[in-house]
């Protein structure tokens, strides 16, 4: 068993994104859902042992399948 949260990054007022993973790691959470792919989050996740997931948007997955060059900028 384990512990995950849902994390999406376009809030206001959120916290820096290595305040996060503090506040995950004190808190013993393991896994992390993104609701987007927000550079600053995944390098802040980077090698810190949270296993992480990113979402898709519906507009983002036809434009992915239909594209190799769009699914490798993405």
């Amino acid at each position: 068993a384990f512990v995950g949260v849902n994390i999406g990054t376009d809030v206001t007022d959120l916290p820096s994104a290595s305040n996060i993973v503090v506040t995950l790691k004190s808190h013993q959470i393991t896994h992390v859902r993104l609701y987007d792919a927000n550079a600053h989050m995944l390098q802040a996740l980077s090698n810190t042992g949270i296993e992480v997931l990113v979402g898709v948007t519906d507009e983002e997955i036809l434009r992915i399948g239909e594209s190799p060059s769009v699914a490798a900028s993405w």
